[in-house]
């Protein structure tokens, strides 16, 4: 039995709707109260990304890099069956490259995108209460990317935002 187009299409008119939708809301406001996030490292700083927001977690195998390739642009790896661009979260906010073993997997309109880690550290609920602004010193590029801080020096990342704008734009917001 196969699948019917116009019920399909309908069905992704809405889903990018809401998606949209979310994505026009203040970036502190997509902060879910009590949301689960994992808290990685990448580059030296910490980033909590809202669990929900990810298709997976993985090991990344061995990396075909690409001559002429942004440096935000890690290489291509086999994940899941499937080739796919790899971009280093640290060079895509301006950050140093990194050289970690593990990607966070996001789903967008183009495809999936692996954003390269260097650890997971662990998995917490984070409130918009507890986010201070994110430093001045963050690039005004990157701010956009980030709803605030955590005390303990975490910074919230609304990674799904990012990937839409490396997708869109081919090129690091934060090195515009």
């Amino acid at each position: 039995m196969s699948e019917d187009p116009k019920a399909s299409a309908a069905a992704d008119a809405t889903l990018l709707q809401r998606r949209a939708e979310a994505l026009a809301r203040p970036l502190a406001a997509r902060v879910e109260e009590g949301a689960p996030a994992v808290v990685v490292s990448a580059s030296d700083s910490r980033f909590a990304v809202r669990l929900g927001l990810l298709s997976g977690i993985v090991r990344l195998g061995e990396l075909v890099h690409l001559p002429g390739a942004p440096a935000w642009v890690a290489g291509l790896a086999v994940v899941r069956g499937r080739v796919r661009w790899v971009v280093d979260l640290g060079a895509a906010l301006g950050l140093p490259s990194g050289q970690g073993p593990l990607a966070l997997l996001v789903e967008q309109p183009t495809g999936v995108v692996a954003f390269r880690v260097d650890e997971i550290e662990t998995v917490r609920a984070i409130d918009a209460g507890e986010l201070v602004p994110a430093p001045a010193q963050l690039r005004p590029a990157t701010s956009q990317f980030i709803a605030g801080v955590t005390a303990d020096g975490v910074a919230f990342l609304d990674l799904g935002v990012l990937a839409a704008s490396l997708t869109s734009s081919n090129r690091s917001p934060a090195h515009d």
